[in-house]
């Protein structure tokens, strides 16, 4: 008897009690259904142009003007080289076999294309005939109308004037002329878009920009609803838990071990080291995620900055381990595979490359993802 009450006196000695805030529950992105993308070939077939075409005029493509000078005509969606893509317009997957990558591209980029085959097809045309040059010249991409203007004694009369000008001008540039087609080209890419996407990593998994900021228009209030006088403070709750259980975040480096560091974007998390860019305890959501890094958005500004992979207009995004992160939206030790459905699913940091590839086609906040409409 003394026995068993001395190990009870241990056991009770074990354990302790703990009074917790309560906070409010962090805020859940509403789920995001994928694009369905298609292949470089697909789209290629479907704009009845080579692929080496679509390759081309979704990368680089750069013409020298009269003087010169280069100019980028390419939509500049992705680069190939950098394996850098445009978030919303193209990515980057692995193939069936998985032995090899291909390039995928989403309905705005299919429709973008369309356009300028539509508005520019001399452009298409000369990439049918040079589709390999390093640049071209202003005459490739807009040749004169010569071929337009019949053959015989009447092809003269047809033909604009040798300095440029069009027939009945006084000295004016041919509204027609390469010059002037350049210029609209320029403008019509100006308006397209595709120059203001950001290009992140190809491997990167990350929220739309859309959901970006909806995710920091809710944090933004939890912190004003926090900061305002309550109306009637919330009685603590108490609990009882073994000693082993707590962390006391006294040292640099204390960390959690033994916890799942695989966070998928849009989930929500909690920073467990005692040092770094943020307090220990500060809750967020995972905004991106590539290799063993996430990024995250904070519930409370001021000590992070305005966002690396995505931009924000507040300070409360850091680029953090994935191993200090406490996920919030999935038991411990468990992978996003093994998440309800309304989680985002994705693997990185740990796991086999097969199930990593297969997190990036199943994710559904992953580059292609499109924020639902308003």
């Amino acid at each position: 008897a003394a026995a068993a009450a001395a190990v009870a006196a241990a056991a009770a000695a074990a354990r302790v009690r703990v009074s917790l805030r309560c906070a409010p529950p962090m805020p859940s992105l509403p789920m995001v259904i994928p694009e369905r993308g298609q292949s470089e070939r697909d789209l290629a077939q479907r704009l009845n142009v080579p692929t080496v075409v679509v390759a081309r005029l979704s990368g680089s493509v750069t013409l020298l003007d009269g003087g010169g000078r280069k100019v980028e005509i390419g939509l500049g969606i992705k680069s190939r080289r950098q394996r850098l893509v445009a978030v919303g317009w193209c990515r980057l997957r692995p193939s069936a076999g998985g032995s090899d990558e291909v390039w995928e591209y989403l309905g705005l980029a299919e429709r973008t294309l369309r356009e300028y085959q539509a508005e520019f097809p001399s452009v298409f045309a000369m990439l049918l005939c040079k589709p390999r040059a390093d640049a071209y010249s202003l005459a490739d991409a807009f040749p004169a109308p010569e071929a337009e203007a019949g053959w015989g004694p009447t092809a003269g009369i047809l033909l604009p004037p040798k300095g440029g000008a069009a027939a009945g001008d006084e000295g004016g540039e041919d509204p027609a002329g390469p010059a002037a087609r350049l210029r609209a080209l320029k403008a019509w890419l100006e308006g397209t878009g595709s120059r203001d996407a950001p290009l992140v990593p190809a491997d990167m998994l990350r929220l739309s920009p859309t959901s970006v900021q909806r995710a920091e228009a809710e944090l933004r209030a939890m912190a004003a609803a926090a900061a305002a006088p309550a109306q009637a403070a919330a009685a603590p709750l108490v609990v009882e838990l073994p000693a082993t259980q707590l962390l006391c975040p006294t040292e640099p480096r204390v960390s959690v071990a033994g916890v799942t560091a695989a966070h998928a974007p849009g989930e929500a998390v909690l920073y467990v080291r005692g040092s770094g860019p943020v307090p220990f305890g500060e809750r967020g959501i995972v905004l991106a995620t590539q290799g063993a890094r996430c990024e995250v958005i904070f519930e409370h500004e001021g000590f992070c900055s305005f966002g690396h992979f995505s931009r924000l207009e507040t300070s409360r995004a850091a680029v953090v381990p994935a191993a200090a992160l406490l996920n919030l939206s999935r038991p411990p030790r468990s992978k996003a595979a093994d998440a309800p459905p309304d989680a985002a699913a994705a693997l990185f940091g740990g796991g086999s490359d097969s199930f990593a590839a297969f997190a990036k086609g199943t994710n559904p906040y992953a580059v292609l993802s499109q924020a639902p409409a308003e």
